[in-house]
């Protein structure tokens, strides 16, 4: 879920006050070696003083900035929730309920109000047991992002693929070697430099970590950020049916080597080349990124199990009755005997089985007129590009009738 964050804080009381209010957490500040002097930036007529410290795996600084006419004191806090929520480390699941309590313990021991505490970059991620090689996925399959952006990767201490935007970003790497598990983990994660993007879901704040409606839909951001990634996941069957040429291509595909060099020396290639493998892979692929979305709602489902934030005031008592309606609604399918079985959508893997049954593709109610809308678009427009192409040359005029010479298309 959330894992690294960085916050910003007014202090609304003079720094001495505050730290005094503290226990066991000691600021120091540069001095000047020869003089002993308290090193300051100054700038025009204000001077910046920094003190810094270090609180469990949080590391803190206070920037103290003054001018004749005011004093301004903003805390800075970096680290990781998850890690410091599970001792150092961030291979274990990191649920809502979690999350709450390691914000509460920020608050209490700082002293620092949640809905004043600004969110200056944040990461939001899941770890999945994929039933394959990390490794070798990361490695060989992982192209490039949004078929513009190369992946940097990295074989150090463990496989990790990274592409840098200006906004966010997007790292996919091998938890479970950088841990040593023994079962294979897989990290998928999107690091906002910028809140920009997060507008949207209405975060800004500490607090708005502590709404659940605010929090569940950013697996729409993960979800979305895998479809940008172009994965090698080819059909073995149309590996070996296909002409020479193809696979010839397919083989150097496979090389990350390949894309670097090609790139560097021919861009035009390169992007011709990755438009090919895309054309191939959206035909004949494996559903890889299937399983992967699949395993993703899966996981981010289960971090939300079981936890629920009531509305306060009258509509606390309007909520409660929804719920126990729902619930009884609940227990009478099951003394029906009715058995609901689990559907996807068609094109990104969610699980619609609360929907008609004869739903496809995302509802609108379900996950939004925008996204509901992109699931149906990238299952017609190909059909509907098509068939608007037919009828254009049907259009100029054709000596004959060339559909009996089209392959059967399933769209």
């Amino acid at each position: 879920m959330i894992d690294g964050i960085t916050l910003k804080y007014t202090l609304d009381q003079p720094f001495n006050e505050w730290t005094n209010t503290l226990s066991d957490i000691i600021f120091t500040i540069k001095v000047d070696d020869t003089t002993g002097e308290i090193i300051t930036k100054k700038r025009l007529d204000c001077t910046n003083k920094s003190y810094t410290s270090k609180w469990q795996n949080y590391f803190l600084k206070v920037d103290i900035y003054e001018n004749p006419n005011n004093t301004k004191q903003i805390l800075t806090i970096r680290g990781s929730l998850h890690k410091n929520f599970h001792s150092n480390t961030n291979y274990q699941n990191f649920t809502f309920a979690d999350l709450q309590k390691e914000i509460q313990q920020l608050c209490n021991t700082l002293h620092i109000v949640a809905n004043k505490t600004k969110i200056d970059n944040i990461e939001v991620g899941v770890n999945i047991k994929p039933p394959f090689n990390v490794y070798s996925f990361i490695r060989h399959q992982i192209i490039n992002f949004s078929s513009a952006k190369d992946f940097t990767k990295d074989y150090k201490d463990f496989v990790n693929a990274f592409c840098d935007l200006s906004q966010y970003k997007v790292k996919i790497y091998d938890k479970g070697a950088q841990y040593q598990l023994p079962y294979q983990l897989l990290r998928i994660e999107k690091k906002y430099h910028k809140m920009q993007p997060l507008k949207k879901f209405y975060i800004e704040y500490l607090s708005d970590l502590q709404q659940l409606e605010k929090l569940k839909p950013l697996i729409d951001e993960l979800i979305n950020m895998l479809d940008a990634v172009l994965i090698y996941d080819i059909d073995e069957s149309y590996f070996k049916t296909c002409n020479q040429k193809n696979r010839e291509f397919l083989i150097s595909a496979k090389d990350p080597n390949y894309w670097n060099k090609l790139k560097k020396n021919n861009r035009l290639k390169y992007y011709r080349n990755i438009k090919q493998l895309k054309n191939i892979s959206s035909i004949n692929s494996n559903t890889i990124k299937l399983t992967l979305k699949n395993l993703i709602h899966k996981n981010w489902e289960q971090l939300f199990k079981n936890d629920t934030i009531l509305p306060s005031g009258e509509n606390r008592n309007e909520t409660l009755i929804k719920t126990k309606n729902k619930e009884c609604n609940n227990i009478t399918n099951m003394i029906k005997g009715k058995s609901v079985s689990i559907r996807n959508c068609l094109t990104c893997g969610r699980d619609i089985s609360k929907q008609k049954l004869s739903s496809k593709y995302c509802s609108a109610k379900e996950v939004g007129y925008e996204a509901a809308h992109k699931c149906r678009n990238m299952k017609t427009n190909p059909k509907n590009n098509f068939l608007g192409k037919l009828k254009k040359l049907e259009q100029r005029g054709l000596l004959f009738d060339i559909k009996p010479f089209f392959k059967q298309i399933n769209f």
